[in-house]
């Protein structure tokens, strides 16, 4: 069964439209195909410090810099946790 997430992802790239990518709950499977700042070593990294309460936790991964927290921005990632 697809999930709803993965039917956003499918959805908004045969229409080209930028879609959220949650950190906090997306499957590894979204995060690679979607967020391509980060590479598999680092969505591992992300995912084994989930739930994000905000950005600043986010940046304390080893290895996702400011900039690349900006290029996930961009490419539509979000966390549900945020306000």
């Amino acid at each position: 069964m697809t999930s709803p997430t993965q039917l956003d992802h499918k959805d908004a790239q045969a229409n080209h439209t930028p879609v959220r990518i949650d950190l906090n709950t997306a499957p590894e499977d979204v995060l690679v195909s979607s967020l391509s700042a980060v590479g598999p070593a680092r969505i591992e990294a992300l995912k084994l410090r989930r739930p994000f309460r905000n950005w600043e936790e986010v940046a304390r991964v080893p290895g996702i810099s400011q900039t690349i927290i900006e290029q996930l921005k961009k490419s539509g990632a979000g966390l549900s946790l945020e306000p």
